[in-house]
């Protein structure tokens, strides 16, 4: 089972391997409209990469409002 979650993973964010990150910004009220979410009741936050794409963290896989993330400071390499 390992093998197939790294290779979903990989499909969806393997893009993201090598990008650096180039801004942590909230979502615009366009943005959040296109999520479907309401703007103001707590942050959205957008990570911009240097390959111009995205990530926006959501309560789960059907985009059910914004999530939260978890920051480790630990060396997990």
């Amino acid at each position: 089972m390992s093998a197939t979650i790294d290779l979903h993973l990989n499909q969806e964010w393997g893009s993201l391997v090598g990008s650096s990150l180039v801004e942590i910004r909230n979502a615009t009220a366009e943005e959040a409209e296109e999520l479907g979410w309401e703007l103001g009741h707590e942050p959205i936050p957008i990570l911009v990469f240097s390959n111009n794409e995205a990530l926006c963290l959501s309560q789960d896989p059907e985009g059910n409002g914004p999530g939260f993330a978890f920051l480790f400071t630990k060396d997990w390499r």
